[in-house]
């Protein structure tokens, strides 16, 4: 019985990372935020939205996948409407802009995600953004001529 057991507990945490739609998407949310490369996550996209951010009509993906100066604060799934093959999610990020170590903005906003089924293995095909909302969390001087 404990064999079995700890076989199940083993095939349910294995089958995380793209076992599910949610699962895909929180990896991706999370590897941005660890700054991990826009290589580590390419098996978490579909291809074509791999080449859209590494094309050439971006040539600013290095820069703007960088997020070492953000500090996730709150992500959250807020709807998700699936199919068979198919699935959007809508979710929720707060996180904070750093600069010399003190948080100097909260930032917050919606975005939706469309993921897909690959070879059994959900993968993102885009990200859309919803709202953002940008909060000063220091007095912002402005100098007048």
């Amino acid at each position: 019985m404990k064999w079995y057991l700890l076989a199940t507990l083993l095939l349910v945490s294995c089958s995380g990372q793209q076992g599910t739609p949610e699962s895909a998407l929180n990896y991706y949310v999370k590897s941005r935020f660890e700054n991990k490369s826009l290589e580590e996550t390419k098996d978490f996209l579909t291809e074509d939205f791999y080449d859209l951010l590494t094309g050439e009509e971006n040539p600013d993906t290095e820069r703007i996948w960088q997020l070492d100066n953000l500090k996730l604060k709150n992500y959250k799934i807020l709807t998700t409407s699936c199919g068979a093959e198919d699935c959007r999610i809508t979710y929720y990020l707060s996180y904070y802009t750093q600069a010399d170590g003190h948080n100097e903005f909260l930032t917050e906003t919606k975005k939706i995600a469309k993921l897909v089924k690959d070879d059994e293995k959900w993968k993102i095909s885009d990200v859309s953004h919803i709202k953002t909302f940008h909060d000063s969390l220091n007095k912002i001087d402005i100098e007048s001529d």
